[in-house]
């Protein structure tokens, strides 16, 4: 439990993809998840899961269990802010990995990305290749300016996704990754802001940024 407990308390999410024998415990054992929920209230947080309702979760994180400790009110906005800055640039990532596959839907948790086949769709498409290069020097995938090489700016684009916790490597040497389920997360806040046009994205409204996460 507490290898799960760890990862939680990181702000990590837990899924078939990026913790297979931890979300395996979990979706097996009610048990152990009333222990993790239990475990995790002393410190203002508590056990959620990712998907529709009445279908097995898709994943799990923590969340916060009420803004009772400024501390808590501190992180929250934090976190806030930092899902706000992260809404354009993997926006702009999936809508570019649509047209390179010339499909409607969207990245979803398992799905395999393989960099050579973004690259070879990318290259043959002055337009593609321009996006992705001025995605590639977005803030959020750790780049100030991109790379004149389209096969380095693509390789930064998927590590940064990596590294924020949308993507695993399943093969480093053949730079395949998948899609974990902080894709299906992303997809949840962005259907709460739709929901609740009212939001302001640099508000101080504390409880809408509750419900939020």
């Amino acid at each position: 439990m507490r290898d799960i407990l760890d990862h939680l308390m990181a702000g990590e999410f837990i899924c078939s993809i990026s913790q297979k024998i931890m979300m395996y415990k979990l979706h097996e054992d009610a048990l152990l998840r009333e222990r993790v929920d239990n475990a995790l209230r002393p410190f203002g947080a508590k056990l959620e899961s990712i998907g529709e309702q009445g279908m097995d979760p898709e994943g799990y994180y923590a969340s916060y269990l009420d803004l009772s400790h400024k501390s808590d009110v501190r992180n929250l906005k934090e976190q806030f802010y930092e899902m706000r800055d992260e809404i354009r640039p993997v926006v702009e990532f999936i809508a570019i990995y649509m047209k390179t596959l010339g499909t409607d839907f969207p990245i979803e948790k398992g799905q395999v990305i393989k960099q050579s086949d973004i690259w070879a769709a990318v290259a043959e498409k002055e337009a593609l290749a321009a996006e992705l290069k001025g995605l590639a020097a977005n803030k959020f995938y750790g780049r100030h300016r991109a790379a004149s090489d389209l096969g380095v700016n693509l390789k930064n684009l998927l590590e940064g996704l990596k590294e924020k916790g949308y993507l695993v490597c399943s093969n480093r040497e053949m730079a395949i990754y998948e899609a974990t389920v902080k894709f299906d997360y992303f997809y949840e806040v962005l259907q709460f802001i739709a929901e609740h046009e009212e939001i302001e994205l640099i508000d101080d409204n504390a409880e809408q940024q509750e419900n939020l996460f």
